[in-house]
């Protein structure tokens, strides 16, 4: 070995135990992981495919990829260095969270009660009109989105690292605050320990998430934590990509995008919806309280039963076979099971609006057979839906935010979800699961069984990457997860969302005495649970003893708030009145940009800060913030912008006026629940 070599393999043991040494402190799981690959490769148990080889005319790295017998840089590494050098300020190469066709600055005629259920549509004008006086501040309708030239890009995407060494190139140009560094495989990350020293982009105070070769579930985690940190930074989020093997980290990164989006629960449903709905049947229904279900539901199977495609191969195998099993229903599949006549014991619903809700229980066709049922619904399910059953037969569970304090929730993007979620806090061991898919039928492409409002049909065939479409869709694209019985199946990104919250509740609650069969045929393996067939089941018929739930369902149940739920209401009281004063009376005279963050941060900290003290407004009030501060960020970080201070005095207005306003009718709920 020359002395230049010998130099060469110092400086390169000499980075590696260094970067060693800053995982061990700042990423301990992943420190572990490389130190023990490094031991598997050390003791001959694990075969690298990855080399490292330095190319002595190029003075660079390059990475031999023994397998293909091929140089992953194509013997090119300042390739990616210059493409790295070229990133500019401007939206190419990012994601984005604005909701563009938001930002017209029209204005919708407001003619519906505010004290009765709002549909999903008429949310949206009422968060247009809201946005609406914002617009008229800046005059910006995203029109020039494509060519805007950004002040700063505080946070920083890395798709694929390879080397890492074309990194400190974006971080002279953009020294974000905080990076999401995902890379697929850990054998090639470990290489870049080697040659990047990944100190470099902490050393002014800046932070790493790292996601590599994560999980989906983990992944989603990680990356929901980067969305989070100041989420009004992510209506452009720019990205750098190595183009190696990263088609699945951009899945993974859009479909985080898609769960953190802060129009899926959008503040004026949880406030007129959520809370409304709330005071209303507040002291009129049992409410169960999970956190009080140390007894079982019932020792019965439960066969819980989906509106998706698989439900429509099974449903004479559900007909001969229902006096088996305590049924299940979600309002959305009445429509397909009782014209069969299968009459479930138990209908779940979950939706807000009141339109979807009735079309779904389809009452009029319906109301005879499923009058006397026992229904488990949400918090947010419409007291005039409600009022269509016998009240003792009616069970309300929580979901998103509470005015009962000590409440235990599991929130989800679907009924399927949060069904299981109850189920199993009520302790029934053997549930079987039917129709609950969360992937399309694999012949057809349909959504959902055909009766459903919502189902449509979706090419299968079409694989265009939604990077090369410029933009992605939860509910038309579609992506491929290991399917229940198929290797793989295709799903949408919606369905995928409700996967990953499906297999992280089943992960939290599910205990050894439980098991959870899943039955659907065309849909996607849910973690945890037994892919199993119609014809495996081998079961007797039982004695459904209905009474005996209902019974055990009104011991852990209470209609009232407690003492200490008002005692709390009245702490949240008083802290939103403090709050309100902070906000209209706190100097704000003049500011300019960086002094308008630091105003808008001190909003955060005063919420997070107080959270205790926060029933269920935090839900509301930071959904608005996350909502409306997208905008006004993204106006206000122009490098072109003119008479900034003017426009943030005229935004901190309309910004005090609109939350005096939701707090204002939030402490009227309030008031009335207290009350009760």
């Amino acid at each position: 070995m020359t002395e230049a070599e010998l130099q060469l393999q110092n400086a390169l043991t000499t980075t590696f135990l260094a970067n060693l040494a800053f995982l061990s402190e700042y990423d301990k799981d992943l420190y572990l992981r490389i130190d023990n690959l490094s031991q598997a490769i050390d003791e001959g148990i694990y075969e690298e495919r990855f080399f490292l080889e330095f190319l002595e005319k190029e003075g660079e790295f390059d990475i031999y990829d023994k397998k293909e017998n091929r140089y992953v840089y194509d013997q090119n590494p300042k390739k990616l260095k210059n493409k790295a050098k070229n990133l500019d300020f401007t939206s190419k190469g990012s994601f984005s969270d604005l909701k563009r066709g938001l930002y017209s600055g029209e204005r919708e005629e407001i003619n519906f009660d505010l004290n009765e259920p709002i549909s999903l549509d008429n949310s949206f004008r009422m968060i247009l009109n809201d946005v609406s006086d914002y617009v008229d501040v800046f005059s910006d309708k995203i029109g020039t989105y494509e060519n805007k030239r950004f002040k700063s890009f505080e946070k920083f995407i890395i798709i694929g690292t390879l080397l890492s060494r074309h990194l400190l190139n974006i971080h002279k140009k953009f020294n974000p605050e905080l990076y999401f560094i995902c890379e697929s495989n850990l054998e090639i990350f470990r290489l870049s320990l080697f040659v990047f020293d990944y100190t470099e982009l902490v050393r002014d105070g800046g932070a790493i998430i790292f996601s590599i070769m994560d999980d989906d579930n983990l992944f989603d985690k990680k990356c929901s934590l980067f969305m989070l940190y100041k989420p009004y930074k992510n209506y452009c989020l720019k990205f750098f990509t190595t183009d190696y093997n990263v088609s699945s980290l951009f899945d993974n990164i859009a479909n985080s995008f898609s769960s953190n989006n802060p129009f899926n629960y959008n503040y004026i449903s949880l406030l007129y919806n959520l809370l409304n709905n709330n005071s209303k049947i507040i002291g009129t229904y049992n409410r169960v309280k999970l956190q009080a279900a140390t007894g079982v539901l019932t020792d019965k199977p439960i066969l819980f039963i989906g509106a998706g495609p698989s439900l429509e191969d099974e449903i004479e195998w559900i007909s001969k076979n229902q006096n088996k099993f305590i049924i299940i229903s979600m309002a959305a599949a009445l429509k397909k099971i009782i014209p069969n006549k299968i009459i479930p014991d138990i209908i779940a619903t979950a939706d807000s609006g009141e339109k979807v809700v009735l079309d779904q229980f389809d009452l009029d066709n319906n109301i005879e057979y499923i009058k006397d049922k026992i229904i488990f619904a949400s918090s947010m399910t419409s007291y005039n839906i409600l009022a269509n059953f016998k009240k003792e037969n009616v069970f309300i569970f929580d979901v998103m935010s509470s005015f009962f304090t000590d409440s235990i929730y599991h929130n989800g993007y679907s009924i399927g979800e949060i069904t299981l979620s109850w189920l199993l806090s009520l302790n029934c061991k053997e549930i079987y699961l039917l129709g609950v898919d969360l992937a399309l039928n694999q012949k057809t492409g349909e959504t959902h069984m055909s009766e459903h409002v919502s189902s449509k049909k979706l090419i299968l065939s079409d694989d265009t990457f939604f990077v090369d479409k410029g933009n992605f869709s939860t509910r038309e694209d579609t992506v491929e997860v290991k399917g229940n019985f198929f290797k793989k199946v295709k799903t949408t990104r919606l369905f995928m969302l409700s996967l990953i919250e499906m297999n992280n509740i089943i992960k939290k609650l599910l205990v050894d005495e439980q098991k959870v069969y899943n039955l659907s045929k065309n849909g996607a393996f849910i973690n945890n649970t037994i892919p199993s067939t119609s014809d495996d089941i081998k079961l007797k018929d039982i004695n459904k003893n209905i009474d005996k739930m209902k019974k055990n369902l009104i011991k852990i149940s209470t209609k009232f708030l407690s003492d200490d739920n008002k005692q709390s209401l009245e702490m949240e009281v008083e802290y939103l009145k403090n709050f309100l004063y902070f906000l209209n009376n706190s100097e704000k005279k003049k500011l300019d940009y960086k002094e308008f963050e630091k105003y808008i941060n001190s909003l955060y900290d005063n919420f997070n800060e107080n959270i205790y003290k926060m029933v269920a407004s935090k839900g509301f009030l930071l959904t608005y913030l996350n909502t409306h501060l997208l905008y006004i960020d993204y106006c206000l970080n122009d490098k072109s912008i003119k008479k900034e201070n003017q426009k943030i005095n005229e935004t901190l207005e309309v910004l005090e006026k609109q939350i005096n306003n939701l707090i204002k009718n939030y402490l009227k709920y309030t008031e009335i629940v207290k009350n009760i």
